[in-house]
């Protein structure tokens, strides 16, 4: 079985491929109701994808080390993949903190973690792809990009965390 360290650095091709292989995703686009960069989708929707799998981490019951192990591995590897992908994870991991201090007490959240992190992420990606907040009927794009990365990664480090829907 591979070491945490040897899947992070798989884990940034591994979400390149799925937004690649979602750029096209028709009912995104009818849920933001704008044209979609698909280079901009495939970058933020990558870095976004390998934040949610780094949270699962521990979840996962990686220890400590390990995860400063996969930490440093999965930063060189943004750096290589993209030079501003390092910057494009701080970034989400900004957003994700915010959004957890304001959110992570409400009940909906407490009786779903996964959906926490899933919103978290979700909002992240459709802000940084849209360039700006999602407006009111643009904001069920959240969920749904959010669970799908969810749900792609939630299994990543070898240990079945569920899905969420």
């Amino acid at each position: 079985m591979p070491t945490f360290a040897e899947r992070a650095t798989a884990l940034v091709e591994t979400a390149h491929q799925f937004a690649q292989a979602n750029q096209d995703w028709p009912a995104l686009q009818r849920l933001l109701h704008d044209d979609i960069d698909p280079v901009r989708w495939v970058f933020v929707t990558t870095v976004g994808g390998a934040f949610i799998a780094m949270q699962l981490l521990f979840v996962a019951g990686a220890s400590e080390d390990e995860g400063m192990e996969v930490a440093q591995a999965l930063y060189e590897t943004l750096g290589a993949w993209d030079p501003d992908g390092r910057a494009a994870y701080s970034d989400c991991g900004q957003f994700f903190n915010h959004h957890f201090d304001q959110f992570g007490d409400s009940r909906e959240y407490r009786a779903k973690q996964g959906l926490l992190i899933a919103d978290g992420v979700g909002h992240w990606v459709v802000f940084n792809v849209l360039r700006r907040a999602p407006r009111d009927d643009e904001i069920v794009a959240v969920r749904a990009v959010g669970v799908a990365l969810f749900n792609t990664f939630s299994d990543w480090w070898g240990v079945d965390l569920g899905t969420i829907g």
